[in-house]
This record gives C-alpha cells, structure tokens and sequence, in this order.
C-alpha cells in the first residue's frame, strides 16, 4: 500500500513538472507583439478612454498613427488652433471684408452683397465655395479614415498649415501684384485661405465638440444656459467653454494688434506658425 501511494506522487509530481515545463515553453514561444491595454480615470466616459501599450513596449508607426486621441488628450492643440482662426479671421474682415472659416458672418455677408455686387460678393462667395467644398471632401475621408486617428489628424494639420503659408507669401509684399489686396486675382488668396477653413473646422468639432475651433454663438449659448454656470467648483463642459471663449477672443485681439503694428501678411504667418506649433502637440500626445 505505501509502496503504491509513493508511485502515485511521483507520477503527480512528474506530471506537474511537464506541465510547468509546457507553460514555460509556450510563453517562451510568444510572439514579441505588444499587448494594449485600456486606461481612463472615468471608464464610462469612452471620449476619454485611451490605449496604450502594456509594459512600456515600444509603437511601430503605423500603431502610433493610428491612435484614437482622447478629446481631453487634444484640447491644448485644439486651443492653439482655435486662438490661430481667430487671429487669421480679424486679418480676413480687414483684408477681404469677409471671413475665411466663420461662414455664419459669410452667409449675412453674402446676402448683403447681393444688392452690389462687386468685389465683395465675389471674395464672399469663393470663400463660402471653397470652405463648403474643401470641408466636404475632408469631413468624408475624415469619416472613413477615423476623424481621431492621430495620422488623420496630422494629415488634416499639415494639410492646413502649408496653405496658411502658402496664403502668407501671397498677401504679401514679394508676391504678384494682382495676388494681393484689391489685384485682379485676389479672390485666389480668398480660396486658399477658405479651403484651409473647410477641414480646420470639421477636425475641430469632430475632435472636440465643445471647442469647435472657428465659431463662438453656441458656445456662448452653452454658457449661459448651463446649469453649473454660477456653481463653484469644476465642471469640465463650462470651465472648457470659458477656456475656448477667452482664447478665441485673445487671437481677434492679438491679430489685429499684430497687424496694426506690422502687417497683415506677417499676421498671416504668425496664424501658420501657430498651426506648426499644434502639429508637434498632437504628434507628442501620449
């Protein structure tokens, strides 16, 4: 009897250890892929929910473009953008008489030219033409390429950035008369800047909806009628609001103190460099 119990813990020990010795080997075997694993202080907010990758394991490229960026993760980039419209808008009424990316004024604008006609109509229309039509091919593609992927969203940024510099050097003084103020090509400067509006405003309301990076009245309506308005403490939707208001205000501000003290081409260049600026933000988002 005992010398049968020995034989039966051996052959449970030598089991086990063939067993231990497979597990081994199978976690020797396993492919070198990273795993992601979810992260987010709020589970059940999925705007801020984010991926990374377990242990500290390196991206390749094409994991890293195509990250989904949390909302709360791009709201700096999107400030900058919001205070470089701003800023690139008050050059645009001074220039044009007419915005490149705020076409709730374009529509009354455009309504109001109808009557004279004339150059304001024509730079009010190209600039409604080309943000409808850019905006349409962008806010399609963006739909299917993912409107947060982080490649998307870089394509989108790199996309607008060289035609803001692109409309720099065409207001000004080294470009061809007829590009510039009052030239008889003028509404091509109008075109470039308004197709650079089109996708800037889709990326922004589509990233962060709050903070739609080119308009103000539902933003300011959201203020006044929220519920938290007067409440002391922090509410993320009201405090982001005020955030986005004062910013875009401060780029009006800045761009026609910038203007006034220079130029408007070298206003123009300053919204570019803005635009560079919030590339790199979006490209370092973790």
């Amino acid at each position: 009897m005992a010398h049968a119990t020995s034989e039966t813990s051996l052959t449970s020990t030598e089991v086990f250890n063939e067993r231990s010795e497979l597990a081994t080997e199978a976690e020797t075997n396993q492919p070198p892929h990273p795993i992601r694993v979810r992260t987010g202080a709020d589970d059940d907010d999925d705007d801020n929910n984010k991926w990374q990758l377990a242990g500290g394991a390196r991206k390749g490229w094409s994991a890293w473009l195509s990250d989904e960026i949390a909302p709360s993760a791009a709201v700096p980039a999107m400030l900058v953008v919001s205070f470089s419209t701003s800023l690139l808008d008050s050059i645009m009424l001074s220039i044009y008489s007419c915005f490149a990316t705020n076409q709730t004024g374009n529509t009354i604008l455009l309504a109001l030219a109808t009557h004279h006609r004339g150059r304001k109509l024509t730079l009010t229309a190209t600039s409604m033409a080309g943000f409808v039509g850019a905006g349409l091919v962008f806010g399609q593609l963006g739909a299917r390429c993912g409107h947060r992927k982080r490649g998307w969203i870089l394509f989108s940024l790199v996309y607008q950035t060289i035609l803001l510099f692109l409309f720099s050097f065409m207001v000004s003084p080294s470009a061809p008369i007829q590009l510039q103020q009052y030239g008889s090509y003028e509404w091509i400067s109008m075109l470039v800047a308004a197709v650079q509006g089109g996708p800037q405003i889709v990326m922004g309301t589509t990233i962060e909806p709050l903070m739609p990076t080119g308009m103000v009245t539902s933003v300011i309506v959201g203020v006044l009628s929220d519920p938290k308005l007067f409440f002391w403490g922090r509410s993320r939707v009201r405090d982001l609001r005020v955030v986005y208001l004062a910013t875009f205000v401060s780029g009006a501000l800045a761009g026609l103190a910038i203007e006034q003290v220079t130029s408007a081409w070298f206003s123009s260049l300053m919204s570019a460099i803005l635009k560079v600026i919030a590339i790199g933000m979006v490209a370092y988002i973790k």
